[in-house]
């Protein structure tokens, strides 16, 4: 009888294993950096396709409406994502220019636009953003007689030219009264693409507009008495309106419909750039889609965990939105004005660090005035393309 062992069949050697494995290592460290490739490519065509569609939405609610115009209205929620919300204009209110949270005594017609009923918003894939192109003048700082579009709270930002976040999302009051939601209202500030009502056509006179954007009800100034003297007993019937049919809400506000028994302060107080419930948008025409981490890395710094943005969340922020302050000591730059012009500079791919180029994957964009439709442009000419 032989006494020679055999292998079991269909064992493996330790050696042979270990093989095995490695094989398998160096094929996922080939394949990864071309699977994570192919989901960027995926995700950049997700987010180009959103925004498109979401301008064409907004073009398709100007022609369909018959009582003003309609647009794409850019958001950023709490959840740390981009909404684009299809509005149409309801009505014009006669509201007060704030310098900061402080009334100038200035007034300017601004139209009430609301969210177009039964259309959803288009979220942008997470990690996106846009900005719109703000030209020179479009922006102002508190306490240097305002515009009333984008008053920045941070000190020394250079007001020539700015690429805007749509800073919407950054609300919550450190109280819970009226009067600390009401103070924060100016805060809230975004932008628009706008189409004038039946034809369609791309406006572009920048004109200023207030988005009714409620917030939760635990926030929310009508839950409040003091916007409603005189009128108490619609309040509680009006914010269900508000839930129900928003532009009807905001007809009834302006008494659109017959005397509503609202004073103009009170329509200031309820519907204009001091509430907590409407966020301050200008029309825009020209837009950049990037990637909020991208634009991070060439800075030098990585995006808040909290917000995915390059700015701090509320509970940081005393005076209203502003740059994490970790992020400017990342970049290296000298203060807030230094890094905006970085974040232009890198939108228009012509930042340089060390001496040298830092490359840009950010697309810039510019809406057609008569098709309403977006076009993808040299990031030489941003800023210089008239539609």
């Amino acid at each position: 009888m032989s006494t020679t062992r055999t292998r079991a069949s269909g064992a493996f050697t330790l050696t042979e294993l270990m093989v095995v494995i490695s094989i398998v290592v160096l094929l996922m460290a080939i394949a990864l950096p071309a699977f994570t490739g192919m989901v960027r490519d995926s995700e950049k065509s997700l987010a180009d396709n959103q925004l498109r569609v979401a301008v064409g939405a907004g073009r398709d609610a100007a022609i369909r409406s018959s009582s003003g115009d309609g647009a794409a209205v850019f958001l950023f929620t709490p959840a740390g994502r981009v909404q684009v919300i299809p509005c149409v204009q309801v009505g014009t209110l006669d509201d007060e220019v704030m310098d900061g949270s402080v009334p100038t005594g200035r007034y300017r017609p601004r139209d009430v636009f609301v969210p177009v009923a039964e259309v959803e918003p288009l979220v942008m894939p997470r990690g996106w953003s846009v900005r719109a192109y703000a030209g020179p003048g479009a922006i102002s700082r508190a306490g240097t007689q305002s515009t009333g579009w984008y008053e920045n709270v941070q000190a020394n930002v250079d007001l020539t030219t700015n690429w805007v976040f749509p800073e919407s999302g950054f609300t919550r009051p450190t109280g819970n009264t009226d009067a600390a939601v009401r103070s924060r209202g100016w805060q809230r500030q975004s932008f628009m693409v706008r189409f004038k009502a039946g034809s369609g056509e791309l406006d572009t006179s920048g004109r200023e507009a207030l988005v009714l954007d409620p917030l939760a009800v635990a926030d929310s100034i009508y839950r409040e008495a003091s916007p409603w003297t005189g009128t108490t007993t619609l309040r509680v019937p009006l914010a269900r309106q508000l839930a129900i049919d928003p532009a009807r809400f905001v007809r009834t506000v302006l008494g659109g419909s017959g005397a509503s028994g609202f004073s103009v302060q009170q329509q200031r107080d309820l519907l204009g750039d001091r509430s907590a419930e409407t966020v301050l948008c200008r029309g825009v025409t020209e837009l950049a889609l990037y990637r909020e981490d991208s634009l991070a890395s060439a800075l030098g710094a990585a995006v808040n965990r909290r917000t995915g943005t390059l700015y701090a969340p509320d509970a940081d922020n005393a005076t209203g939105p502003r740059i994490d302050p970790a992020v400017l000591t990342q970049s290296g730059a000298a203060d807030d004005a230094e890094l905006l012009e970085q974040i232009g500079q890198w939108i228009t791919g012509t930042l340089r660090r060390n001496n040298a180029a830092v490359a840009s994957d950010a697309r810039i964009y510019t809406v057609e005035r008569n098709l309403g439709q977006i076009r993808e442009i040299e990031a030489s000419v941003a800023g210089e393309v008239s539609p």
